[in-house]
């Protein structure tokens, strides 16, 4: 993997990348404009139209209305100085969704570098859903954001929801 590469391309719900977006698709430009989801170490904007729970100091859902698998999870837990690759890595082996998540190239929103992971998250259930992570550091934290996707929802939808949500994060630690 380059490194050195600064990329703001994101991969799809089905882990293909979709290439850098466009000057008129900057995911800064367009942020979500639903209710501020904070956590500590970040903070983000949920879509308009979107439910959100707060399940515990460190961790955030936001249901997609008129959608059965469809939801958005942002949490921190400490980060222990590691690497983004390694944040990355533990989070393919400690996650439900376990070996079937792939490192992507990672990306940079709203001016900060993000590991992601892409890959299915029904579980073998054969629902056909799945899932896009980023993670990166904040202060002593590492935050990560994991967004859940229905079959139902296309990848143009797909990719729309995440850099208008990636668009919108702000660091807080």
């Amino acid at each position: 993997m380059d490194t050195a590469q600064s990329s703001t391309s994101s991969a799809g719900p089905t882990g293909a990348s979709s290439g850098p977006p466009s000057a008129d698709s900057d995911p800064t430009d367009d942020p979500a404009t639903g209710e501020r989801v904070e956590i500590p170490g970040l903070s983000v904007n949920a879509p308009e139209g979107t439910t959100v729970e707060s399940i515990s100091d460190d961790l955030a859902q936001v249901g997609f209305s008129g959608a059965t698998t469809d939801a958005m999870q942002i949490a921190s837990i400490p980060s222990f100085g590691s690497t983004l690759r390694e944040q990355a890595d533990i989070f393919r082996e400690t996650s439900p969704y376990g070996p079937d998540l792939e490192s992507q190239q990672p990306v940079e929103y709203a001016g900060t570098r993000w590991w992601h992971l892409a890959g299915s998250a029904d579980g073998g259930t054969g629902l056909g859903t799945t899932a896009e992570v980023f993670g990166t550091t904040s202060g002593e934290l590492q935050v990560y954001v994991v967004f859940e996707l229905d079959r139902s929802v296309s990848d143009a939808e797909a990719q729309e929801r995440i850099e208008s949500v990636m668009g919108s994060a702000e660091l807080t630690g």
